[in-house]
């Protein structure tokens, strides 16, 4: 390559080095190149179309001054790109891929002299070699999503199979919610830095920085793109990676698709523990139910070439019963809750001395006397479930005596509708709107249910997420295009008993409250028992609990080329709430554990709360 032709592809790969100085961070990909003749002269003045395979909507430009061509605003597609000019034979490139994203070069492009009739005809590489930009990034297209077997319908699980990133939470990804892009690192990066953008618009909740605000099913993603390094700053968000998913548009052409997947525990074996204990394969079923469809819109006298308008829509069901977890802990024995405890023993099978708090001695066999009995103490025990579990396993005899096995519902419903509109080769709009609705029932082993670790009520979540985006590409002229995208988002949620009555204070007897109009739900306090081995407790959640996170974007940017020089740049705007609940608990907090600095501690937590004697 001489000099002169070195400078010029310097000068056309320079356009990609700088078009990203401050813009905000969108979805369109950048094709670039420089037109030169035999010589190695540029070519002012070639005509560039570019064509979408999937739509035909066509774009047109010119080679400049310089011979350089840019497309800035390509939506990820197969394009065919036709490059001509009178006395030279034209030039075509076909199944050219430009993904999110992307910034690809085509580099030199040379015309040979001859008639337009003539051509020269080239198939794109399927793996181009990245030299338009320096970031590092990993692909997941149509071809791993529809052919790739993973353990759920939650696409986030492929983005694992990408070089430097790993899933911590590849276990929990049943369907296509899941826990978002939680549990992701990205070169060794927390999983709460990452940034979780659909269709170029944030997605990621602002509060925990960890779950999204909706997630399309699988059926209706186009294609995930994951920034891992060097990327440009408009993608400078988050600090650990920035996770791209753009969503299906229609076609040309219809299509639709369907599927139903289903899950049973009849299809497991039993664990070998659960058999040892005797306890029976819990449920856990799962029923993913969906369908997709698009195409063009078209009438008698619009779009009779169908290379306007499309649309695209998906549905999606999850009916699921999900299981929790086998607890097994110790409650007070109904004799225990009379006051006797000489049957109660230590993991070893030695009984445990019940001493009198007023002489520092055993209760005489081990017994409390009626007298002594405190009626809120034994409105506390009695609040808790008799024991329903012997122990076969002469190990664990004294561990534990109660069992608790649950699943819940898990219902899912997520919508997904987008429409595409090629106005003319100058302007092009897109709507895409998604709505998220979940609901959860939670026994216990969730933040949600609180720390109590028996099955006493249910609580009952209940999530929505909303995403709605707007983008709009204006080609002012060959070398001035103009993308603007406004995108509004939100995730809530709610939770609190089922059945409230199953939490009411009355149910501990009505123990009184320091703050009881701060207490809306007028449930039970927390109650501990520290020293019972695998003792139960009653802790609940944050409860009523109230969530949401509105969050609102506005992007636009503005690329320019002047002659070998490109700018691009731009504004990104982000308004966002958080609105949650605090963590305090008005309901009030008993713990009965030993302590053997307590002058009322009787040397076991039962007896503690029976003689109305706690340690906080």
């Amino acid at each position: 390559m001489t000099g002169f032709r070195a400078v010029r592809l310097a000068a056309g790969l320079l356009v990609l080095l700088l078009v990203t100085t401050v813009s905000g961070q969108n979805i369109t990909g950048t094709l670039t190149g420089v037109v030169l003749d035999p010589a190695g002269a540029s070519v002012v003045g070639a005509q560039v179309e570019l064509l979408n395979q999937q739509t035909q909507a066509k774009q047109t430009t010119t080679s400049n001054e310089s011979g350089i061509f840019m497309f800035p605003s390509l939506l990820p597609g197969s394009y065919t790109i036709n490059i001509s000019l009178s006395g030279f034979r034209t030039y075509q490139v076909k199944d050219l891929v430009i993904t999110m994203n992307e910034r690809r070069s085509l580099g030199e492009v040379v015309l040979q002299v001859g008639q337009l009739q003539e051509k020269v005809e080239v198939v794109a590489e399927a793996t181009p070699v990245q030299t338009a930009s320096s970031e590092r990034a990993g692909l997941v297209g149509q071809t791993q999503i529809l052919n790739t077997a993973i353990r759920g319908r939650d696409f986030v699980a492929l983005i694992a199979t990408l070089p430097g990133i790993y899933d911590a939470n590849m276990q929990s990804r049943d369907v296509s919610k899941g826990p978002g892009a939680g549990g992701l690192h990205v070169n060794g990066g927390r999983d709460t830095s990452i940034n979780f953008s659909l269709d170029g618009v944030q997605n990621t909740d602002t509060g925990s920085n960890g779950g999204s605000h909706v997630q399309p099913n699988m059926d209706a993603v186009q294609e995930v793109v994951v920034l891992t390094s060097n990327y440009q700053a408009e993608y400078g968000r988050n600090s650990a990676g920035t996770i791209n998913v753009v969503t299906k548009s229609g076609t040309q052409e219809f299509h639709g698709s369907a599927y139903w997947f289903y899950r049973h525990e009849g299809l497991y074996a039993n664990s070998f523990f659960r058999n040892r204990s005797g306890t029976v394969r819990p449920i856990e079923r799962i029923q993913n139910f969906g369908y997709t469809f698009g195409g063009p819109i078209y009438a008698k006298n619009f779009n009779k070439e169908k290379n306007k308008l499309f649309f695209f829509w998906s549905q999606e069901y999850v009916r699921r019963q999900n299981f929790f977890a086998t607890n097994f802990v110790t409650t007070p024995t109904a004799i225990e809750r009379q006051g006797d405890f000489s049957n109660t023993r230590d993991v070893n099978g030695a009984v445990i001395a019940i001493k009198d708090p007023t002489t520092g001695l055993q209760f005489p066999g081990n017994m409390i006397p009626q007298s002594r009995i405190n009626k809120a103490g034994l409105a506390i025990l009695n609040y808790f479930p008799l024991p329903n579990y012997v122990e076969a396993d002469p190990a664990l005899k004294y561990s534990r005596n109660y069992r608790s096995s649950g699943s819940g519902p898990f219902p899912r419903r997520e919508d997904l509708f987008r429409i595409d509109y090629n106005i003319n080769q100058s302007m092009r709009v897109y709507f895409r709107g998604t709505r998220d609705n979940d609901d959860e029932n939670w026994l216990y082993s969730n933040w949600t249910a609180g720390s109590h670790n028996f099955d006493m009520y249910n609580t009952y979540r209940h999530q929505m997420g909303r995403s709605a985006l707007l983008h709009i590409s204006n080609t002012f002229s060959p070398t001035l295009v103009n993308q603007f995208t406004m995108g509004a988002s939100n995730r809530a949620q709610t939770f609190n008993p089922s059945d409230p009555t199953l939490v009411a204070r009355s149910k501990m007897g009505s123990i009184g409250q320091w703050y009881p109009g701060a207490n809306e739900s007028r449930a039970i306090p927390d109650v501990t028992f520290g020293g019972v081995t695998n003792a139960i407790n009653g802790g609940l959640g944050n409860i009523p609990y109230t969530n949401r996170n509105p969050v609102f974007s506005f992007i636009d940017n503005v690329s320019w080329m002047k002659g070998s020089h490109a700018l691009k740049f731009g504004i990104y705007l982000e308004r966002m709430r958080k609105d949650e609940v605090g963590g305090a608990n008005t309901r009030g907090s008993f713990d009965f554990g030993r302590n053997t600095n307590n002058p009322f501690d009787s040397n076991y937590a039962f007896s503690n709360a029976l003689l109305g004697n706690f340690n906080s």
